[in-house]
């Protein structure tokens, strides 16, 4: 009877304690250096650049333990980063490495949440085109869980400068997201613009994941250079280079009603607003290099490279 009255109590004892969620995959694999890392594409005049990003090793910096990133092209500018990680509250955050711009080494920011459920927000801007998203952009539109993983997708439209690919920002646990593993970067020492995941690797093994336009290539095709896969070749603009003024052809039924001129640092040069736009003077715009943002009725966005001369 005592035997049954102490089983009864040790039942009764583990049925109230207290649930705990199934931890998230681990963005990083087990082992050595090259068991994670991310391959992907960024901007860069006059043509996309393939660069990967892997983990080089563990490292603590003021008793936190973090993951050090680097890529494999020293041209980048890029002086490396730091990654943690929580699966049980599914965060990663990411902090830049700056030996010359030592301010941002304090910077932590969440990169990724995948704990995220339908209409819940996370500010899916990254720092060069910080505060260009209109709010609604960072709310989560679905969910979907594919091999095991749990893909959010944003309402947000994924608008690379050199195309468009009308794919939803994407964040995939146990991966990252479709924009790869820097896009909150916030400075690189130059100018790594459009940052799009082309697959994974993790435990030595490349993952399951496939963006929308390459389908997990780890490379892009010869040729595919700006403006080339955008939806958007029906807007195009000419002279290439320009001097005085572009002419914008406009072969859909929307009207463009704001042009945006950006440095390649960033930085709005030039804005026009008309209820209909054919042509842009830039006789006062400094000769360099630029990108021509436009912008539909309907809301629709696309970005182009343009040269001044």
């Amino acid at each position: 009877m005592q035997r049954l009255i102490i089983l009864i109590a040790c039942f009764i004892l583990l049925s109230v304690q207290p649930t705990y969620a199934q931890p998230y995959q681990s963005i990083f694999g087990i082992g050595d250096s090259a068991s994670t890392s991310w391959v992907f594409k960024y901007g860069v005049l006059p043509g996309p650049v393939v660069d990967s990003a892997y983990i080089e090793k563990d490292t603590i910096v003021n008793g936190i333990t973090y993951k050090k990133l680097v890529t494999d092209n020293p041209n980048n500018g890029y002086k490396g980063g730091l990654l943690r990680e929580d699966v049980n509250a599914g965060k990663v955050w990411y902090r830049a490495i700056h030996y010359t711009m030592s301010q941002y080494d304090t910077v932590e920011q969440v990169i990724f949440r995948f704990d995220l459920n339908v209409g819940d927000t996370f500010d899916i801007s990254n720092s060069y085109l910080q505060g260009s998203y209109p709010a609604s952009w960072n709310v989560v539109d679905s969910i979907r869980y594919i091999n095991g993983l749990k893909y959010i997708y944003f309402k947000g439209i994924y608008q690379p400068l050199q195309g468009g690919y009308n794919e939803p920002f994407t964040i995939i646990e146990g991966i990252g997201s479709n924009m790869g593993i820097l896009w909150k970067h916030l400075y690189g020492g130059s100018f790594m613009a459009d940052k799009y995941l082309l697959c994974s690797y993790k435990n030595g093994q490349k993952t399951s994941f496939q963006n929308k336009f390459y389908k997990g290539a780890c490379t892009i095709k010869t040729g595919d250079i700006y403006g080339i896969n955008d939806k958007s070749n029906t807007i195009t603009f000419f002279p290439i280079p320009a001097a005085d003024k572009i002419t914008i052809k406009n072969n859909t039924t929307e009207k463009i009603n704001k042009v945006q001129i950006i440095s390649h640092t960033g930085q709005l040069v030039k804005e026009v607003t008309s209820l209909e736009i054919t042509s842009v003077e830039i006789e006062d715009i400094p000769a360099g290099y630029y990108y021509l943002k436009l912008y539909t009725g309907n809301g629709y966005i696309t970005v182009k490279p343009m040269v001044v001369r």
